[in-house]
């Protein structure tokens, strides 16, 4: 996942496995800031249809976890560490 933010929104891309029929490749992720959360959405294509994303990055910048919910259903939770 890659993501920049200006203001209160947030834009980037992600790159996820799904369901067979659903996109492996890099996708488009939009979305806002509210509070320290962040709210975004991608599509993942095919049966999966759209990705919902609630996150939060620790103080030091280090760690993003939250969790997702796809339209296909599907959901989870993430917790990407920043490697040195």
């Amino acid at each position: 996942m890659a993501v920049q933010a200006s203001g209160d929104r947030i834009v980037g891309q992600v790159r996820s496995s799904g369901s067979p029929g659903c996109s492996a490749d890099w996708s488009k992720l939009a979305g806002v800031a509210d509070g320290r959360k962040f709210k975004a959405r991608y599509n993942l294509g095919g049966q999966c249809g759209n990705v919902d994303l609630t996150y939060s990055i620790d103080a030091a910048g280090n760690v993003m976890a939250g969790s997702w919910a796809s339209q296909w259903p599907g959901n989870g939770t993430f917790r990407l560490t920043k490697q040195p």
